[in-house]
């Protein structure tokens, strides 16, 4: 394991991270779901966004929360502006925290169904 003055990376990681709230696109599959898992296991509690995957968003939310850690399944299509808003002020409400606040982490895995975003 790589260290740092004599402290490993991952007890930096968890240090920097606890607490935090990350809002991961794409994640009720593949990548987006490996980095909303890592992100659980660094003290992070997750936003799983989803555009048609919901079963899949549910079973991540449920391994997250075997983790010990909160999360929140919410569907939105990225590519439109709206949406967007409505996914950072859901995510805000349903984990307890301020929408701008730097507690929350936006990510986004794939860019979902578009790279273009609609207004």
């Amino acid at each position: 394991m790589a260290r740092l003055w004599g402290v490993s990376f991952e007890t930096i990681t968890m240090d920097i991270l606890t607490g935090k709230v990350a809002l991961v696109t794409g994640a009720s599959l593949g990548i987006g779901r490996a980095i909303a898992e890592a992100f659980a296991k660094a003290g992070v509690d997750v936003a799983v966004n989803y555009f048609q995957h919901q079963a899949e968003a549910d079973e991540a939310c449920g391994c997250i929360r075997r983790s010990g850690r909160r999360a929140l399944a919410v569907q939105a299509d990225v590519s439109k502006s709206a949406e967007v808003s409505r996914l950072v002020k859901t995510v805000a409400e349903g984990l307890e925290t301020h929408p701008e606040s730097p507690a929350v982490t936006a990510l986004s895995s794939f860019g979902g169904p578009s790279d273009r975003i609609e207004e």
